[in-house]
């Protein structure tokens, strides 16, 4: 997966979750459509960990200075 932002990762799953709530949705497309979302909550997982451990980071070097 690319390195998308957050706001188009989360958007991406937004479009998924209506698409599986749209009744004209073919069935035959669930299983993409949820391998896809798979993929995408691995990396916004993945991305809130970096940007936890970042945070983290910034605040451990304020605490050092002082």
């Amino acid at each position: 997966m690319t390195k998308d932002s957050y706001s188009k990762i989360t958007s991406e799953l937004h479009d998924i979750v209506t698409q599986l709530q749209d009744p004209d949705t073919s069935i035959d497309a669930l299983p993409a459509m949820l391998k896809r979302a798979k993929t995408l909550i691995k990396a916004s997982k993945n991305k809130l960990r970096n940007i936890e451990t970042d945070i983290s980071e910034l605040f451990n070097d304020f605490d050092e200075e002082e």
